[in-house]
């Protein structure tokens, strides 16, 4: 299972980057949203690269009714998210968007580590 999410998650990854820097003309014309889709693009490839992968673990805990280590866990990330949001847009001036997806990736890795 493992290796089908690494493998499925490798291709939505590049996809996902693959789409909005040569193709962004499918969703706009606006060039200042053909700009945002580009810088966001890493953020999007990189949190779909590992997402398919945690799911898996994730159901995996689920099954063996680990289910209080996954309240903690999550408990634990989401403080993590909230702080990490905070500090990216207080102490770096990232806009709204670009710290909602780094700190998505930041949650999965989070999420990697403790699965």
């Amino acid at each position: 299972l493992i290796g089908m999410s690494v493998i499925s998650g490798t291709i939505l990854s590049l996809t996902s980057w693959l789409i909005p820097i040569k193709l962004p003309h499918l969703f706009t014309t606006n060039t200042n949203i053909i700009h945002a889709m580009r810088r966001l693009a890493p953020f999007l490839s990189l949190t779909l690269l590992s997402h398919p992968c945690i799911i898996v673990m994730e159901g995996i805990l689920l099954a063996k009714r680990e289910l209080s280590f996954l309240a903690k866990s999550y408990i634990a990330n989401v403080s993590f998210l909230a702080l990490g949001f905070y500090a990216l847009s207080k102490f770096y001036n990232f806009s709204a968007l670009a710290c909602a997806w780094g700190c998505l990736i930041g949650f999965q890795v989070m999420l990697f580590w403790n699965f």
